[in-house]
């Protein structure tokens, strides 16, 4: 007669990280049907003062992958912050530096993980009381386009103004580059479609790259 061993929670929670894939997130909820959130909360601690997962934010972990010679490879904050935003059904758009920067258009590079998004305004620290992720409210329309690219062209120039892109930008090799860029990867009808939520000199600026 065979007898089913008996697994701790310890070991249920463990076994549940060791069947995903390294390079997951895990929150406190994740394992609610193997206790509450104290025993949760307890035993992810001890998984992390062994490396089994690293403790990122309170109540958010990492599944890590394990190089041979670097070691423990952590996820980015960006990544975490795309996770918190999946799982509280936020949508995120990137902000005006970060879309000047990715654009090439600037290159200062934002220190900060910021996201414009439909949720809540947060801020998120980490362990040591640091700001690590920072989510800002905005409106329901920075949110109706259908290329991303459009979008971040749209959020950089808005940024500049109209009278700085004029001066600085307009005419620069880099602006070029993104003309030539959206005209190979986005159709004429989607951008025209977005171009309805750009302020109106933008809308004129793309316009005239069909003309």
């Amino acid at each position: 007669m065979k007898y089913k061993v008996m697994q701790t929670t310890s070991e249920k929670i463990k076994n549940k990280i060791k069947r995903g894939k390294r390079g997951k997130l895990y929150f406190i909820s994740d394992f609610s049907k193997y206790g509450d959130s104290k025993t949760v909360s307890r035993i992810l601690l001890q998984l992390s003062k062994s490396n089994f997962v690293v403790r990122l934010l309170r109540g958010v972990y990492f599944y890590p992958y394990i190089d041979k010679e670097l070691g423990l490879l952590l996820c980015s904050w960006e990544t975490v912050a795309e996770e918190i935003a999946k799982r509280k059904n936020m949508h995120l758009a990137q902000t005006a530096p970060y879309a000047q920067n990715k654009l090439g258009l600037s290159t200062q590079v934002p220190c900060n993980v910021v996201y414009l998004t439909d949720g809540k305004s947060r801020t998120i620290y980490d362990l040591k009381g640091r700001r690590v992720i920072r989510f800002i409210h905005t409106a329901p329309i920075n949110f109706k386009y259908k290329s991303e690219f459009v979008q971040l062209i749209v959020f950089a120039l808005d940024d500049f103004g109209e009278d700085s892109f004029n001066r600085y930008i307009k005419n620069g090799y880099e602006f070029n580059r993104v003309k030539t860029a959206l005209l190979a990867q986005v159709t004429k009808e989607i951008v025209f479609s977005d171009l309805q939520y750009a302020p109106v000199w933008i809308q004129n600026v793309i316009k005239s790259f069909y003309d």
